[in-house]
């Protein structure tokens, strides 16, 4: 079979697209050469890290509040080492965010899945909604969303219309607000909305 052993990074990437048209069982090659042959504690950061959509140092160690002997350094170090291995990669090249490729966060998101109760992805997704309010509103409201704690992400929306104005990011903020229909619709949203009405 194919291993990943001593790939650059950009090889890594080239070898898993290639996946989608391999006779190798795709999970099982996933396990035994993306995860298995990390240590246990990366194998856990990079299962937790699979709920975000864009990875951030401070929204996993909120992910894995509980864990005493992380930090934020030390889960930097971990993703640093992932994004070495071509398992993650930077969004920008000097930026703090990180993206899995779509078929690795998919396994280890089925993982995560595996071994965590409801109860606790739901809180979970409530610490990392919590600790991305100051970096990220869309972050926020999406984990808000997904933590089953609607009237937080529809208040994130409505205290961050302004700023979505001023990016012009009133489409991510109308479809954040189209997954909340059983919430009031602030005036700002409805706002937002027109924007996005208007621009289509």
């Amino acid at each position: 079979g194919t291993s990943l052993i001593g790939m650059r990074p950009g090889q890594v990437r080239t070898a898993i697209e290639e996946l989608t048209v391999r006779s190798e069982p795709l999970y099982d090659f996933l396990s035994s050469q993306v995860l298995q042959t990390r240590s246990g504690t990366m194998r856990r950061v990079l299962s937790v890290a699979s709920i975000l959509e864009r990875v951030e140092p401070t929204l996993v160690l909120a992910a894995m509040t509980g864990d005493d002997r992380l930090s934020r350094r030390r889960i930097e170090i971990f993703l640093a080492q992932a994004e070495a291995s071509g398992v993650i990669s930077r969004t920008a090249s000097s930026g703090r965010w990180w993206r899995f490729h779509p078929l690795i966060r998919d396994f280890a998101s089925s993982q995560l899945l595996e071994r965590t109760s409801r109860r606790s992805l739901l809180e979970m997704h409530l610490r990392v909604a919590r600790a991305a309010e100051p970096l990220d509103w869309a972050v926020s409201a999406h984990h808000y969303i997904e933590a089953d704690h609607r009237a937080d992400a529809m208040r994130v929306l409505r205290e961050s219309a302004i700023e979505a104005l001023g990016t012009a990011s009133w489409g991510v903020a109308t479809t954040l607000a189209d997954r909340m229909p059983d919430q009031p619709v602030p005036e700002a949203v409805t706002v937002l909305r027109a924007y996005t009405m208007a621009a289509d």
